[in-house]
C-alpha cells in the first residue's frame, strides 16, 4: 500500500491538468450551444471521431477541423463502451470540473496498482513483488495517461486485463474453478474498455507456454475461450462499423500486413526505448528520417543488451520467461498505431516483472562488470529518474495547453471574427491547429467562420501569387510528407494531377504528384480576392506563435522558412 500511496502522490499534479484536445470534443458534443457540425450529437459515441461517412467528412473539412487532403472514407472509430460509460458518469457528476474528472482517473490508477500488487505476489516473493510494483507504479510513462482524461481507457483496460490474468492463474494453479469463467468474462470487459487490451492474449499465451503445468491439450483448451471471444469481439467490432480506415498512422495488421510490418520496424525500437531506457516514445512522430535511423540502431542495441542479460536467467526461471515473452508479444498490437507512452501500460506489466527479477538476481549473486553497469543503469532509470519525472510528466497536457493557448490568443476573439475565414499557409501539422475551433466552441468564445490550412511540415514552402484569387503552394517535400501529418490520409492513397477538392470558399487543384501519387504542389483558388476582408491571414512563427501574414503581390513568390 505504501508504493501505491507514493505513486498516487507523485501523480497527483495531474489533478491540475486542464481538459484539452479530445476532451474538448466530448465537451462540445454534450453542450449544443456552439456546435461543430459533424460532432453535434450529444448521444454520439465518445470515441468515434470520424465515422467514415461523406457527410461528416464534408462538415468537418468545411469547418477546418479536417484538412483538405483528408481521405474519402477516412474513419477513426473505437468501440469502448465501458470507458465511455465512465466519461458519461463524469458528465453527470462533475460537468466540466477537470479536477474531479482527473481524480476519477487517479482512482482507476490506484485500482490498477492494487490488482498488479496481487498479480506480482502470486509469482514472486514479497521483496521482488514490491520491486516490480515500484517499477510499474513510479514509471513516468504513466504520467500522460493520468493527465489526459481521454486516455482513461488505457487504465481501465489494463485493470481488467490484470484481473483476467489473476483469475486465470488461480484457476490453472490453485484449481479455483470460478476462474475458468471469470477470466474470460473479465477479458471481455477489458476488450470493451480499450482495444490494446488484446495484448492480454500475449500474456495468456506466455502463461500456457511457461507457467501452466497441465498437459499440452489442456493448456490449449484453456486458451480456447479467449481465442473465441477475441474473434467474436473482432467480428462485432467490424459489423458495427468501428475501426480505422485510410489513415497513415493507424494500420490494421490483417488488412495491410506489409504496411504494418514496415511500421513495426519503425515503431518497435521507439517503444522499447520508451519502456526500458526512459526515452519518451511520444517523440516518435517527430523524428526526421536521420533520427529514426539512429533510434533503430539504439533500440536494436538495447534489445541485444537485454537479451544478453536476460536469456541466461530465462533458462533458469519460467516466471522470468513468462514476463519477457508476454511483454515482447504485447508490443505487436501496440505497433498498429503511433508510438506513445500511454500505450505502454500492457507492455510494462511484463517488463516491470522482468526488470525486478533481474535487479533482485544482481543483488543476490555476483555478476560481470558489464552486467553490473547495465543493471545499475536500469536501476537509475526506473527507480531514480522515473519517479522524479512522474510529477512532471503528469502535467504534460499543461504544456500542450499552454502552447494551444498562446496560439489561440493570437487569433482575434471579437464577434467580427465569426464572419471571417482563418487562412494559415503553413503549420507543423494539422493536429497543431485543428483543435482551435474545438477549443473556442468548448469555451464559448467567438471563432472564425471556418479555417483553411494550406500546408504542413518541418520544411520550406514556396507560395506564388497567380492572380487575384489564386495561390500556388509548393512545400519542399510535398504535402503530408511525414507520419505526423498523415492522420487523415494514408500516403499510399494517390492524387492525380488536376484532381480537385471543393470547399464552400476554396478550391484545391493538384498540380504535381510524386511517383506514389502524393501531392507535391497545388493551386488554391479562393472565392474572393485574397485582400478581401473576409480572409484572416495568419502564419506560424517558430512553430508556436501565430502572426498576421500578407499574401505575396500578383506574380510574386514568398518563401516560408521551415518551422522549428
Amino acid at each position: 500500500m505504501k508504493v501505491i500511496a507514493i505513486a498516487f502522490v507523485l501523480a497527483s499534479p495531474s489533478l491540475l491538468s486542464p481538459l484539452v484536445a479530445d476532451d474538448l470534443i466530448h465537451q462540445i458534443r454534450i453542450d449544443p450551444t456552439q456546435p461543430i457540425p459533424g460532432w453535434d450529437d450529444p448521444n454520439g459515441p465518445y470515441f468515434v471521431f470520424a465515422d467514415g461517412t461523406a457527410e461528416q467528412r464534408a462538415q468537418l473539412m468545411q469547418e477546418g477541423v479536417f484538412s483538405w487532403w483528408t481521405a474519402e472514407d477516412f474513419k477513426l472509430a473505437f468501440w469502448r463502451p465501458i470507458s465511455e460509460a465512465t466519461h458519461r458518469l463524469d458528465d453527470t457528476l462533475f460537468g466540466e470540473n477537470s479536477v474531479l474528472i482527473h481524480l476519477h482517473s487517479l482512482l482507476w490508477f490506484a485500482l490498477v496498482l492494487l490488482a498488479l500488487s496481487r498479480l506480482y505476489e502470486r509469482f514472486h516473493m514479497s521483496r521482488v513483488a514490491v520491486l516490480a510494483l515500484c517499477i510499474y507504479a513510479l514509471d513516468d510513462t504513466r504520467g500522460m495517461v493520468l493527465g489526459f482524461a481521454s486516455n482513461r481507457n488505457a487504465l481501465i483496460a489494463v485493470f481488467f486485463s490484470v484481473c483476467t490474468l489473476i483469475a486465470h492463474d488461480r484457476w490453472r494453479r490453485d484449481g479455483w474453478s470460478p476462474g475458468a469463467y471469470l477470466g474470460p468474462l473479465i477479458f471481455v470487459a477489458a476488450l470493451l474498455s480499450g482495444e490494446f487490451a488484446i495484448a492480454t492474449t500475449a500474456y495468456l499465451f506466455a502463461y500456457a507456454l511457461f507457467i501452466d503445468e497441465h498437459t499440452l491439450k489442456r493448456r490449449v483448451m484453456s486458451l480456447l475461450p479467449y481465442a473465441l471471444l477475441t474473434v467474436t469481439w473482432a467480428l462485432l467490432y467490424r459489423y458495427q462499423g468501428y475501426g480505422t480506415m485510410n489513415s497513415g498512422i493507424y494500420i490494421h495488421p490483417l488488412a495491410d500486413p506489409i504496411g504494418f510490418f514496415s511500421k513495426l520496424i519503425e515503431r518497435l525500437p521507439v517503444l522499447v526505448l520508451g519502456q526500458v531506457a526512459g526515452l519518451p516514445s511520444d517523440l516518435g512522430l517527430l523524428y526526421p528520417p536521420a533520427i529514426k535511423a539512429v533510434i533503430l540502431l539504439l533500440g536494436g542495441g538495447l534489445v541485444i543488451g537485454l537479451a544478453w542479460l536476460l536469456v541466461p536467467l530465462m533458462k533458469r526461471s519460467r516466471v522470468l520467461s513468462f514476463w519477457v515473452v508476454g511483454a515482447t508479444l504485447s508490443l505487436l498490437p501496440v505497433c498498429a498505431t503511433f508510438t506513445n507512452d500511454r500505450l505502454l501500460g500492457m507492455i510494462a506489466i511484463g517488463a516491470s516483472g522482468a526488470l525486478a527479477v533481474l535487479m533482485a538476481y544482481a543483488i543476490e549473486r555476483p555478476a560481470s562488470r558489464g552486467a553490473r553497469i547495465g543493471i545499475s543503469a536500469l536501476v537509475t532509470v526506473h527507480l531514480v529518474l522515473a519517479p522524479l519525472a512522474l510529477p512532471v510528466r503528469s502535467m504534460t497536457m499543461n504544456l500542450l495547453n499552454s502552447v494551444h493557448e498562446r496560439t489561440n490568443a493570437a487569433i482575434p476573439a471579437d464577434d467580427s471574427v465569426t464572419q471571417r475565414t482563418l487562412v494559415i499557409p503553413q503549420a507543423l501539422s494539422d493536429g497543431s491547429v485543428c483543435y482551435h475551433p474545438i477549443r473556442r466552441a468548448a469555451n464559448h468564445t467567438p471563432r472564425p467562420k471556418a479555417m483553411r490550412l494550406l500546408s504542413t511540415g518541418y520544411q520550406r514552402v514556396d507560395v506564388t501569387r497567380l492572380d487575384l484569387y489564386t495561390l500556388s503552394v509548393e512545400p519542399e517535400q510535398g504535402f503530408y510528407a511525414t507520419e505526423g501529418e498523415q492522420m487523415t490520409r494514408h500516403p499510399s492513397l494517390p492524387f492525380a494531377v488536376e484532381d480537385r477538392v471543393e470547399l464552400s470558399d476554396m478550391r484545391v487543384t493538384i498540380t504535381k504528384v510524386n511517383a506514389h501519387g502524393r501531392a507535391m504542389s497545388a493551386e488554391f483558388r479562393f472565392d474572393a480576392p485574397l485582400e478581401a476582408p473576409k480572409w484572416l491571414w495568419m502564419q506560424f512563427v517558430s512553430g508556436h506563435t501565430l502572426e498576421p501574414w500578407t499574401p505575396p503581390a500578383l506574380g510574386e513568390r514568398a518563401t516560408l522558412p521551415p518551422l522549428l
